[in-house]
């Protein structure tokens, strides 16, 4: 019990410390009760994000998409739940029809053990200050957040409507860029 209760500790350290993450300050559940967000855990550590990230480019291309890149990780419980707004219910049917979605794992940077972080400034997004960060490019490739791409460290917070209206505001955007 004692150790379920300091690996809590640690995760709420290690979001706070990152200037995301866990941005509310309610009590994390037991250990008993699982993880929140199950089907959001995405961000796979093991994989080529350089890779991936010009597959998918190359593919939202083709088939005339926006591009929607998630940098998080699986120990943020708003970049889990950001993951499974974007492939689950409604909303994941919205996402999946109207975008390319590539989920990237950035580590855990604030203890220096970040990665993949420069593949968001070549997006156009500076400095990731927390997680989740939500890059949406055009099908052009031009960037239509630069002004929102880093304020979704709230993602577990906001309503479906809300990522919802994100959702089809970046849609509009990239049809007529």
């Amino acid at each position: 019990m004692k150790r379920g209760f300091a690996l809590a500790g640690l995760a709420l350290l290690a979001c706070s410390t990152l200037a995301g993450c866990a941005q509310s300050h309610a009590s994390p559940a037991p250990a008993s009760h699982g993880p929140r967000y199950p089907a959001g855990k995405l961000y796979d550590p093991q994989a080529d994000a350089e890779k991936v990230l010009a597959a998918t480019r190359a593919s939202a291309v083709v088939g005339g998409k926006p591009l929607l890149v998630v940098f998080g990780a699986n120990w943020c419980h708003d970049s889990r739940a950001l993951a499974e707004a974007l492939t689950q219910g409604e909303t994941g049917a919205f996402a999946q029809e109207h975008f390319e979605v590539l989920f990237i794992d950035v580590g855990t940077p604030q203890i220096g053990k970040g990665r993949n972080l420069g593949l968001a400034t070549e997006l156009g997004v500076e400095d990731i200050e927390g997680t989740p960060t939500l890059v949406a490019l055009g099908p052009d490739g031009a960037l239509l957040n630069g002004d929102s791409a880093k304020g979704w460290r709230n993602a577990a917070s906001r309503s479906e409507a809300e990522i919802m209206a994100a959702l089809e505001g970046f849609v509009a955007a990239g049809e007529y860029q």
